[in-house]
């Protein structure tokens, strides 16, 4: 984590918010949006409840954000984000654990939407998408994600697979007291 953190660059936490809102702007079923003179609260405000993301960790004062580039192995050590299906699919609530599960026809069958956005990210894995966004808490591992749960999956799959893949993670952590 300490290595994650030391070769990653500084990133204000309004980057983080602005960069995601774009990336869900894009999508059809959200309406078009510039956030590019959008403040700290408006663009938490927008992210809760315009796209229905979890944005209050990030808004955490006491977080740092970093922006690393981590590989497709060190994307499988994320968590997956926090919840009953990703839980199910992941079993270990890791990355790495979901795509291995779906491995198994019988989880696919389970999770087709999911089975079926891993497998395109890791077909386009060479392609950019924008960052994740992870954070973790003091003496928590591993650090969570709470936006590109698919995109992480399809890169540890491409990466399982034999390609050399990267994805850019905008990561918060705890700041030491």
């Amino acid at each position: 984590m300490t290595d994650w953190i030391e070769r990653g660059a500084s990133v204000a936490v309004e980057t983080v918010l602005r960069e995601w809102i774009e990336r869900e702007a894009r999508k059809e079923q959200y309406p078009d949006a510039d956030p590019t003179d959008w403040d700290r609260e408006r663009l938490r405000r927008e992210l809760t409840d315009t796209y229905g993301e979890p944005a209050e960790p990030v808004v955490d004062g006491r977080l740092d954000w970093r922006a690393v580039e981590l590989t497709g192995g060190e994307l499988g050590e994320l968590g997956t984000f926090p919840e009953p299906a990703w839980d199910h699919l992941a079993g270990d609530g890791t990355v790495a654990g979901a795509v291995t599960r779906l491995d198994d026809p019988v989880v696919v069958d389970d999770f087709p939407d999911a089975a079926e956005k891993i497998a395109w990210f890791a077909e386009h894995a060479d392609e950019e998408f924008g960052a994740a966004v992870a954070w973790q808490q003091t003496d928590e591992w591993p650090p969570v994600l709470l936006d590109g749960n698919h995109r992480a999956c399809g890169a540890h799959r491409a990466a399982r697979e034999g390609e050399g893949v990267t994805l850019e993670l905008h990561l918060g952590y705890e700041s030491l007291p």
